[in-house]
């Protein structure tokens, strides 16, 4: 239903605060479940692997439950001495770090999409070199349920897929966190999510259901993502207990593990740009690219160093958050943006590469909230000309993002295969990337 504001019945009055901004005040008439309220019911020091160093890992996971759990137990004990779970702490090489710096805005605190206010990350693996579940939580303070938030998607090439877009497209809204997976685990996902928020949240099920979001890209060249380890509910759990703002780790972490960047080691990447009074958080899930394609700084650095392992068409998931008030056909205008970073970095949306885009924002938080009395919402929206700056930031945010999962990559040898990390090669090369885009 926020697909287009064209559509709806409003009417504006001017905009109180945020002198700088244009904004306008409009009246949203909306239908069930998000026009008249339901009846309100009471509820009853960082160290990481070298490739000198790594364990292989065997070529197959056991199929059998009982021996996958003693085998990740045994690798477990093996990989302590290396202290895998300290290096998911913060990234451990960033752009920025090696002096890139992309555009002329400046970033927020932790340059993470945790610098939009209330937006929390968390990443969580049954193994460290089996992909897990990463998410992104609008509102760590927040229950997305009862208070959903505006959301617009946008897809560039559509082999992939997210499980909740069909709501997003028709009424601009969701209603719970943003969960990033493996492409044969969406359904695992999906599920557990709906049993942990269930849990959490006594009225879903009973006075409404939940439809999570979950988006993938596809790990199977480096993780047996057939016979490994499936995200269960514990694992979700564990990323909805510990989501956070502050730093994000990167790399390959959470869903990021056994994920590509141009045929080096990729994963997750994030960066932030402030733009005026707001902010726009960029968290990209990175499984793309071919190797001479590879551009940092819009310098061709692609062509001169190639990685030992080649891969194939990946896709990428971008996550898009910002504090600023706007609807979902904004939204989803917004998330086109991100597209725009990818391709700055050397993507060009090969034909079975999938990238898809989610953008949200956490303002209007009580006019959307679901027991919010009366059939009027009254919200506070941006023109159309005040998106600029916005599209900006999205896109600069986007390139570093991508460069950001690159450099912070390690390493990663899983059941069926390895990624070299992009930063290891530069360090032993002695090689100077390119310093300033923008």
């Amino acid at each position: 239903m926020f697909a287009t504001t064209s559509r709806l019945p409003t009417s504006a009055v001017p905009a109180s605060g945020r002198e700088s901004v244009a904004s306008i005040r409009i009246r949203v008439v909306l239908p069930a479940p998000f026009g008249p309220a339901m009846p309100k019911k009471e509820p009853s020091g960082t160290s990481r692997s070298s490739p000198s160093t790594a364990i292989v890992a065997p070529k197959r996971f056991c199929s059998d439950t009982a021996l996958t759990a003693a085998m990740v137990k045994g690798y477990s004990r093996r990989r302590a001495s290396l202290d895998w779970r300290s290096s998911w702490q913060t990234a451990l090489v960033r752009a920025r770090d090696m002096g890139i710096v992309i555009g002329r805005l400046s970033p927020g605190a932790a340059n993470a999409i945790t610098d939009v206010a209330g937006v929390g990350v968390a990443h969580a693996n049954a193994h460290p070199d089996h992909c897990g579940v990463t998410v992104v939580v609008p509102g760590i303070d927040r229950d997305c349920w009862l208070e959903p938030f505006p959301v617009g998607a946008a897809r560039l090439n559509g082999a992939a897929e997210v499980a909740g877009i069909t709501q997003v497209d028709e009424w601009g809204i969701g209603e719970t966190p943003i969960f990033l997976t493996a492409t044969p685990y969406v359904g695992a996902v999906y599920d557990a999510a709906t049993a942990e928020l269930g849990a959490r949240q006594p009225r879903i099920g009973r006075d409404d259901v939940v439809i999570p979001l979950v988006a993938e890209c596809n790990p199977n060249a480096v993780c047996d993502v057939r016979d490994g380890p499936v995200p269960d509910r514990a694992l979700v759990d564990r990323v909805l207990r510990t989501a956070a703002a502050g730093p994000v780790a990167e790399g390959q972490v959470g869903a990021g593990v056994g994920m590509n960047c141009f045929d080096w080691a990729g994963g997750i990447g994030t960066s932030s740009r402030r733009v005026g009074a707001w902010t726009v958080g960029v968290l990209l899930l990175v499984n793309f690219g071919d190797a001479e394609e590879l551009r940092v700084a819009g310098e061709p650095v692609g062509r001169t160093r190639i990685p030992p392992t080649r891969g194939s068409e990946g896709s990428c998931v971008c996550v898009v958050a910002t504090d600023a008030p706007l609807l979902g056909a904004q939204l989803e205008r917004l998330a086109r943006r991100a597209f725009l970073g990818l391709a700055r970095a050397g993507s060009y949306a090969s034909d079975g590469s999938g990238e898809v885009a989610l953008a949200f924002s956490t303002a209007n938080r009580d006019a959307l909230a679901r027991d919010r009395s009366g059939d009027v919402l009254r919200l506070d929206v941006l023109t159309g000309s005040a998106l600029n700056p916005l599209f900006l930031a999205t896109v600069d945010a986007a390139e570093e993002a991508v460069l950001n999962a690159l450099y912070g990559a390690r390493t990663i040898v899983g059941a069926n295969g390895t990624l070299a990390a992009y930063a290891d090669g530069l360090v032993a090369e002695g090689s100077s990337p390119p310093r300033q885009r923008g």
